[in-house]
């Protein structure tokens, strides 16, 4: 898929990173509503995985970051290629998300990059989340 490859080549350069993020959004957007009903397991999990990177970058406390986005990207290419030569189709995961949640879940990345945008800062839940592991911790 040539704009898998070229996203790749992209997503180092921190000055379009915003436009980078936007373009993996539409991409996992548009294959989500070609595969629909024709999504296997194995393409649920990697696309899940594809979001829930995509998302961590986007409320990474270091921003610009592409930390993120290169996982993003090979989950992305997990879901749309086979693996080994096994047709993915053929493989049943039992934790598989469905169709609307991987909606919801992308749904969830454009509204934080939305507030990323607005107020340049990852949302502060997240710094909560880091303040109760550490205090675990001790």
């Amino acid at each position: 898929m040539f704009l898998l490859r070229e996203l790749m080549s992209e997503v180092s350069d921190l000055e379009a990173i915003e436009a980078t993020r936007i373009k993996i959004i539409g991409l996992i957007s548009r294959e989500l509503a070609r595969l629909n009903t024709s999504m296997s397991d194995w393409q649920k999990i990697q696309f899940s995985n594809a979001i829930g990177a995509l998302l961590m970058n986007v409320m990474s406390f270091e921003q610009p970051t592409v930390a993120w986005l290169r996982l993003c990207l090979v989950d992305v290419e997990k879901a749309l290629f086979v693996v080994d030569g096994i047709e993915v189709k053929k493989i049943e995961y039992a934790q598989a998300p469905d169709y609307d949640e991987l909606v919801l879940a992308l749904q969830s990345v454009v509204e934080h990059l939305n507030l990323l945008r607005t107020t340049g800062k990852p949302i502060e839940i997240m710094a909560e989340v880091v303040n109760l592991k550490s205090r675990r911790v001790k």
